[in-house]
């Protein structure tokens, strides 16, 4: 390595080392929970006036317009965050993933992220069935429905498998993380909570292991922010894998980070380790998903498209008389 290539990167870690984390602190444990509290009915504005949920001062949070004026200055955001970081430390950050997000849950415990009430609306296929009428009583009591088997992806300390076991009784799930340390947490809160024969639980990293499930056994795979943070370069390696343990007809159900979203906006020079992929301070990465990005994926591990849209919010941050503009992607395939 000779020296003027060794000064730009103890400059580039320099400045890494020493930024705000960009995200990770504000949105789960203040965002997640107004979308739990408000839920998710469509904005009814005048189409015609910008909106801005700090004009409304009861409002929390609403539905947030997007035109060619807002992405022409993320545009401008983006190409100031400079060049991509060096492929030294990219492949660092790749390669010691499950490291980081061990050390981050020893750190946060289960203190971090919010527990998520709120997937059996956004995903109707994991609500528990509808309660019979007065007529059908007698018949339901003799009806006996088959298990859902639900595959979660990601899991981390059980933010969104425990909500779901507990509203919808047909489901039965395996939950899997690459941090041992968070795994751990969800084996304590199954003994706890006497889930064992409905929840169980493993370490596994998806980007170098097989899915720990027989294949074509899931009705359901659940992702919620978790592809994000792997690398784009193995993304359509993991679908191939996920769409493998699904059923004929099975569906994965996702939500993750999106283009554009202000977390994206809001990193430094120095976090871009490639397009649309970022590290964070703490070494997690954070990958920003495009339709098209989730079109290409479909196609590729043989799923059909049945749900693919951004979710473009703002959120009011009144103490400093702020809005944050949040973008999520949410998708529904299923596989062929």
């Amino acid at each position: 390595m000779n020296a003027g290539f060794r000064e730009a990167v103890k400059e580039w870690y320099a400045e890494l080392a020493c930024k705000p984390m960009p995200e990770a602190c504000e949105t789960p444990m203040i965002k997640v929970k107004i979308v739990e509290e408000e839920g998710f009915e469509e904005d009814s504005g005048d189409p015609a006036k910008p909106v801005n949920v700090l004009d409304d001062p009861d409002q929390l949070w609403t539905e947030d317009d997007w035109n060619g004026d807002k992405e022409k200055e993320a545009l401008g955001r983006i190409d100031k965050q400079g060049p991509d970081a060096p492929k030294f430390w990219t492949n660092k950050y790749i390669d010691k993933a499950p490291q980081y997000w061990k050390a981050f849950y020893n750190r946060n415990k289960d203190n971090f992220y919010k527990d998520r009430h709120y997937l059996h609306i956004v995903f109707p296929d994991l609500a528990p069935a509808p309660a019979p009428e007065e007529g059908e009583r007698e018949k339901a009591d003799t009806r006996i429905l088959p298990p859902l088997r639900l595959l979660e992806v990601g899991c981390g300390v059980g933010n969104a498998v425990f909500p779901l076991i507990e509203i919808n009784p047909r489901l039965h799930a395996h939950a899997f993380d690459c941090a041992s340390s968070a795994v751990d947490l969800v084996h304590e809160h199954i003994a706890s909570a006497a889930l064992g024969d409905r929840l169980s639980a493993s370490v596994c990293d998806l980007v170098r292991e097989e899915a720990p499930v027989p294949p074509g056994s899931m009705d359901f795979v659940l992702c919620m922010y978790v592809l994000s943070a792997i690398a784009p370069s193995a993304h359509a390696d993991c679908f191939r894998k996920l769409t493998g343990t699904l059923k004929p007809g099975g569906r994965l159900l996702l939500r993750d980070y999106a283009l554009y979203d202000e977390a994206q906006l809001r990193f430094n020079k120095g976090s871009k380790l490639f397009d649309n992929f970022y590290v964070r301070q703490d070494g997690t990465c954070a990958y920003y998903f495009s339709t098209e990005d989730m079109e290409r994926l479909a196609v590729s591990s043989g799923m059909k498209i049945v749900e693919n849209y951004y979710i473009r919010r703002q959120y009011a941050n009144r103490a400093k008389k702020q809005a944050r503009y949040r973008i999520w992607l949410h998708a529904i395939l299923e596989k062929l």
